[in-house]
């Protein structure tokens, strides 16, 4: 049976990579080619049920999921590890999943407790706030990476010095590579989480001429601002450090990444509406609705895909709309029109 793609929901996808994570943890212990095409099929449906959900959430707002609202821009961030981890299960036989399924749950259950309703944006910045929501989402991926390749080092580090061999169980990458894909996931967030920040702040000081505008001075993103400045110089110091051994530097990794996640992950969950805060009730659910009630110029030309035949096919609807309704009251009979009235009363 076919279940219709609105259907989908965020339980579907999560208890997929539950069952998938728990499939990676018995692959550790003891590798079978049935242990193995089970966590990747696992794997791949809830990567499936995961991007239909975002695509019904996408398609209900009229704007990119990481667009949508907090909770939508949380899944994106779970999706990209996900798809990442898909590709390299494919090519390879390592257990990665075991560790890096294992804070793509911790963000989807997040998600859960976040809000979904639009978040507040501004209208004729749309591509400036895409760039942005990107940025700060593929920043955080490498964060998440970092992470689990922190815990991989130290696991596997462990396993050597103890002289413990991996018997049956799937292997893990060598702590060089590791090291060295730590290094390059650190490198690439921190100019991505510098320049999403970076165009924040534009963001912020253009939303002050808006009906919902979104203060510097606000507590969200006071604590961002802070959590930047004391995690990316630490993260800056640890890529460039040449005298830490390998085991300092994954220990320091794992706990700078684990703080800046964790935080970025509780804000949204305490705070209404995340980091922009939410539309007042009875607005707008989407930018381009949004952008209809800030004006036409703004509705035609700030969101794509929205040409001026679309905006006269719709006034033409409300003309003929509002004199059907006239006649009715004329008349006294809904439908009705002014010549049958005239008709009636010869």
């Amino acid at each position: 049976m076919i279940v219709p793609m609105q259907d989908v929901t965020l339980f579907c996808f999560w208890a997929s990579y539950l069952l998938a994570w728990g499939l990676e943890l018995a692959r550790a212990r003891r590798e079978t080619p049935v242990l193995r095409w089970a966590a990747l099929g696992m794997t791949a449906a809830g990567l499936v049920a995961h991007s239909v959900y975002l695509y019904v959430r996408s398609r209900d707002s009229g704007v990119p999921a990481i667009l949508a609202s907090p909770q939508d821009w949380l899944l994106a961030l779970a999706w990209v590890p996900v798809a990442v981890l898909l590709v390299s299960q494919a090519v390879s036989r390592t257990a990665t999943g075991a560790y890096l399924l294992a804070p793509v749950l911790v963000i989807v259950s997040a998600a859960a407790f976040v809000s979904d309703r639009p978040s507040v944006g501004v209208p004729s910045h749309y591509w400036l706030s895409l760039i942005h929501a990107a940025m700060l989402m593929m920043g955080v991926a490498g964060i998440t990476f970092a992470l689990a390749l922190s815990v991989m080092y130290l696991v596997q580090h462990r396993r050597l010095k103890r002289k413990q061999l991996f018997g049956r169980g799937a292997e893990l990458l060598s702590l060089e590579r590791l090291s060295r894909l730590n290094w390059w996931s650190v490198v690439s967030s921190v100019p991505l989480l510098t320049s999403g920040l970076a165009l924040g702040v534009v963001l912020s000081i253009a939303s002050l001429r808006t009906e919902t505008p979104v203060p510097l001075t606000s507590a969200p993103l006071l604590i961002v601002g802070g959590l930047w400045l004391a995690v990316v110089p630490l993260l800056i110091g640890l890529v460039r450090s040449r005298t830490d051994s390998g085991r300092a530097v994954a220990w320091r990794t794992l706990a700078a990444c684990g703080f800046l996640l964790g935080s970025l992950l509780v804000i949204p969950m305490v705070s209404s509406g995340g980091l922009h805060g939410e539309r007042p009730v009875g607005e707008a659910d989407s930018w381009s609705a949004g952008q209809e009630t800030a004006g036409r110029p703004e509705y035609l030309h700030g969101t794509p895909g929205v040409s001026e035949r679309a905006a006269a096919a719709a006034d033409s609807r409300s003309a003929a709309r509002t004199v059907s309704e006239s006649d009715a009251v004329c008349t006294g009979t809904p439908g009705v029109s002014h010549s049958a009235a005239y008709g009636r009363s010869a």
